[in-house]
């Protein structure tokens, strides 16, 4: 887990945005959902959401909205 987190850091470091957020999608994120990590699956979806939507790629924003939307009490 400590990895994935150095890793991402990294890329802010660097301000290498672009690679961060494809990183955080297609690494980090299905990572933490393997293993659980709720706190950091919600702040990686929302992160991943305000992004998606501040640059018009909203069928990927509504993807990551869509479970939430869905759920029942």
């Amino acid at each position: 887990m400590y990895s994935y987190i150095l890793k991402l850091t990294i890329f802010l470091i660097k301000k290498e945005y672009a690679g961060y957020y494809t990183y955080l999608n297609d690494h980090a994120l299905p990572f933490f959902k393997r293993y659980g990590h709720v706190y950091l699956i919600k702040r990686s979806e929302k992160e991943l959401f305000n992004h998606y939507s501040k640059i018009g790629q909203f069928k990927k924003a509504v993807a990551l909205a869509q479970p939430v939307m869905n759920y029942e009490n």
